[in-house]
């Protein structure tokens, strides 16, 4: 895996477990992906570290991806249900989640700090920290809707503010590269750290969607 800090644009190869064992409170973290078991893997990689440092760890994702991410962890041995009853992994379904705050096909701010609220609200416990999944942006983006993508990368960003929160989210490249790069560069700096498992996946979206003088 490699990742890069969009302040310096230098790549730097981290191990996944070194990489999501460093994430600290207000990283912002996005992930590119061509290969949905490569990204399912990294998914693990995010759950599992956080359950070993006894973060709370909220994955809100579709349902198909629930399904997978936790046919994994169970392979890796871990006891979802006992970790769901101890609120240390809290799965939350993405469609259910992202209808509670579109309105005309764009998210409602209010509506989604008051939703979003009450799912990390719920979760806190004195001293642990909370890192959430989320792929809304993502379902969005599939849907041809890469406006209301950008915007509610924004309300994440503000949301998170001054909040002791990791997020991490990701999308399939194939729905970002021929998309407007207005667009795409609104959705890429809202986040703090980029990774993926593609070396050309990022230079490509790199090279298109920064303001490098030299480019």
């Amino acid at each position: 895996m490699k990742e890069s800090n969009k302040s310096n644009n230098q790549w730097t190869p981290v191990k996944t477990d070194v990489f999501w064992n460093q994430i600290g409170s207000q990283h912002h973290t996005f992930h590119i992906y061509d290969n949905e078991d490569a990204f399912l893997d990294l998914l693990a990689g995010f759950v599992g570290t956080g359950i070993n440092a006894n973060d709370c760890t909220i994955v809100i994702a579709t349902s198909s991806h629930l399904e997978k991410l936790q046919t994994r962890l169970r392979q890796h041995g871990l006891y979802i249900d006992s970790l769901i009853e101890d609120e240390k992994y809290v799965p939350v379904s993405a469609e259910k989640t992202l209808a509670r705050f579109m309105v005309n096909g764009l998210p409602n701010e209010q509506l989604f700090i008051n939703c979003i609220s009450g799912i990390i609200d719920k979760s806190k416990y004195p001293h642990r920290h909370i890192r959430v999944f989320r792929e809304m942006g993502s379902m969005l983006s599939i849907q041809g809707n890469l406006t209301a993508s950008a915007q509610l990368e924004t309300y994440w960003s503000k949301y998170q503010r001054n909040k002791y929160l990791s997020f991490f989210c990701a999308y399939p490249k194939k729905q970002l590269i021929t998309e407007d790069c207005s667009l795409l560069k609104e959705i890429v700096f809202q986040h703090s750290k980029l990774v993926t498992n593609s070396h050309k996946v990022f230079e490509l979206l790199y090279r298109n969607c920064t303001h490098d003088p030299a480019s």
